[in-house]
């Protein structure tokens, strides 16, 4: 998986992250993972530091320091590497976990819906809740449950999630799939997340878990997405 790079800016270096045997104090280290953290979820998030980074010293003058991350979608109990290197060779990599929990406006049920019902925009209202780990794969955003048909009853105050619809498609926008690429007898299979609706043998596009990259290709039988490249 193609790791996520975010430089620390040349001027911070230079008045906090480097000078004579360079010195990285504990305080500045953390504040640094809590800036590329907060880049990534938003202010809204809670983030807390799981263990304490240690002060870093080097007798080496002018070590610069970048976060790294390996994943592109930061949730839960989530490492993020510092990675300290001279003269653009890595030399040290220290480790560091933060448990980042995400706030978002979720759909609560009104009142009580029956398996079948069509959601309709007075069937819910939205609320700012804390996301789990478990939950966040669950969520679903209020926008895109208005004409979805419900696959179980729900109660009044429910927070109703992605798994509660009914699957009238074969791919649900926000569904995990895979995607099949072809190319001359061979195939090379990926993983990414659907961004629209799709039956059997439409297009669909998705976007794909390691980088930003879309595809588009047409869904097969079993669920899985085939792209043809000749």
């Amino acid at each position: 998986m193609k790791n996520i790079i975010k430089i620390l800016l040349f001027m911070f270096l230079v008045s906090d992250f480097s000078f004579a045997k360079s010195s990285f104090s504990q305080e500045r280290l953390e504040e640094a993972c809590f800036d590329y953290i907060r880049d990534f979820v938003g202010e809204d998030s809670k983030v807390n530091i799981v263990q304490k980074v240690e002060a870093q010293m080097f007798d080496e003058d002018g070590v610069k320091a970048k976060i790294v991350s390996s994943s592109n979608k930061l949730t839960g109990v989530t490492p993020i590497n510092i990675e300290f290197s001279y003269e653009d060779k890595v030399i040290r990599i220290v480790k560091a976990y933060f448990k980042i929990s995400e706030f978002k406006l979720v759909p609560i049920a009104s009142h009580t819906l029956k398996a079948g019902d069509i959601i309709q925009d007075k069937d819910f209202t939205m609320s700012k809740e804390l996301l789990t780990q478990s939950t966040v794969e669950e969520f679903i955003d209020g926008k895109d449950l208005i004409g979805k048909t419900l696959g179980n009853a729900v109660t009044k105050n429910q927070q109703i999630n992605k798994s509660m619809i009914a699957k009238s498609f074969k791919v649900v926008k926000g569904d995990k799939i895979k995607v099949i690429v072809e190319s001359d007898g061979v195939q090379i299979a990926t993983i990414g997340t659907a961004l629209n609706d799709a039956q059997d043998g439409q297009t669909v596009r998705v976007q794909r878990e390691e980088g930003k990259q879309i595809l588009q290709g047409k869904v097969g039988s079993d669920g899985n997405v085939i792209l043809n490249k000749r």
